[in-house]
């Protein structure tokens, strides 16, 4: 109950200097969405879970304003409803590992009514001249290629995740120096629980022939990286790569490995767009029977990798087919067992400022084999169908 409060008031106490800045004219603006994510999936063959349904529902609040001359706040709050069953099958969202302040509360994780509430934003900005510094829960994100990317080291989305509108936050020290027509240097110190959980890094976006070149490097929970990145057009084709490096941990799948991606995007006629993306996965493994050691290693506890194998090939065809609606279609293959997850979206726009989503997920590959030894990576998982609601406010 005391966490419940004390998450509650750390979300309302702006709220009042919100509503007296924006009757004094102070610049303060107060949005957020409603978003409805409902499923009904089929449990994998391999695992003694049952078939089900779910409803994750959520209401964000961003509140952002100047709290003093070149000092802006930026606090967000969210909850999250999620109801289930059979119940508890599916767990809550997990937090970032780069949080050191418990802003979180939850309950009845195995209810058929789960509750989360979290501060995702609470930082504190400032800037001086070509210098802008960032204090406090914040999203940090790097890498230039839309399917996955590599140089995306800190909370980065999965590769088939659904909705990547909004960044989890984490808690960082963040200074910025812009230069030029598009360069930037940033110094980030990231805070998680324990001196293990801490990062230092720095990154370099710089510009030249109309292309943009990218550096990162530094430590990440414990791990010494190091990586760069390329994006530009020729020929109205647009043409990306990345490639990192990591020493990893004693409990990482691998001492030493690399992740790398080059990737494509250009337009057909008829209002197509096609995105195609090659993955090299060095934190995975080309055996099949080795899946579950990589999916239990720390690389992928920590949510810094989501994939078991080594080759990829991922695929994002777009098509805009009415002005008000979109059919969108994700492809990600292991070309190492043949084994693939697909997944078919039509996006509809309801209002100007509502959207739904209807989509299903199919997997193919070979079953596990006998006493559920996996010989594919999505091979015997299960299929889903859903919709998602988003409404903008």
């Amino acid at each position: 109950m005391r966490r419940t409060l004390c998450v509650l008031l750390l979300a309302l106490c702006p709220l009042p200097h919100a509503a007296l800045a924006v009757e004094f004219g102070g610049g303060w603006t107060l949005d957020g969405f409603v978003k409805s994510l409902d499923l009904a999936y089929r449990a994998p063959k391999s695992t003694k879970l049952e078939d089900g349904v779910v409803s994750a529902n959520r209401l964000r609040l961003n509140l952002r304003g100047e709290v003093a001359a070149g000092w802006r706040l930026e606090t967000s709050a969210e909850y999250l409803l999620q109801a289930s069953h059979p119940a508890g099958q599916l767990p809550l969202p997990a937090e970032p590992a780069s949080r050191a302040l418990d802003l979180e509360w939850h309950d009845g994780a195995d209810a058929p009514f789960a509750q989360q509430l979290q501060l995702d934003r609470l930082n504190l900005t400032g800037q001086r001249g070509n210098w802008e510094w960032c204090l406090g829960r914040q999203a940090i994100g790097f890498g230039r290629i839309g399917l996955y990317a590599p140089l995306d080291i800190i909370a980065p989305f999965p590769p088939d995740a659904l909705d990547t509108e909004v960044r989890p936050g984490i808690d960082a020290l963040r200074l910025s120096r812009f230069f030029g027509m598009a360069g930037q240097l940033d110094l980030i110190a990231a805070f998680g629980e324990g001196s293990e959980r801490n990062s230092q890094l720095a990154s370099l976006v710089t510009n030249a022939a109309e292309t943009d070149f990218l550096l990162l490097g530094g430590r990440l929970l414990d791990r010494t990286v190091l990586g760069g990145g390329v994006a530009g057009q020729f020929g109205g084709i647009g043409l990306k790569g990345e490639l990192v490096g990591y020493r990893g941990t004693a409990t990482d799948p691998h001492r030493h490995f690399v992740i790398g991606a080059v990737a494509t995007d250009f337009r057909l006629p008829g209002d197509w767009v096609i995105n195609l993306e090659y993955l090299y996965n060095g934190a995975g493994t080309n055996e099949p029977a080795d899946y579950p050691r990589i999916a239990a290693s720390a690389f992928v506890r920590d949510g810094l990798g989501f994939l078991t194998g080594r080759h990829y090939l991922l695929a994002g065809p777009s098509w805009q087919w009415h002005p008000l609606s979109r059919f969108d279609l994700l492809l990600l293959a292991n070309l190492g067992d043949g084994s693939a997850l697909v997944r078919p979206l039509l996006e509809v726009s309801l209002a100007d400022e509502a959207v739904l989503q209807l989509f299903c997920t199919l997997y193919t590959g070979s079953a596990p084999g006998a006493g559920g030894l996996p010989t594919s990576e999505f091979g015997g998982s299960g299929e889903n169908l859903g919709l998602l609601f988003k409404f903008f406010f």
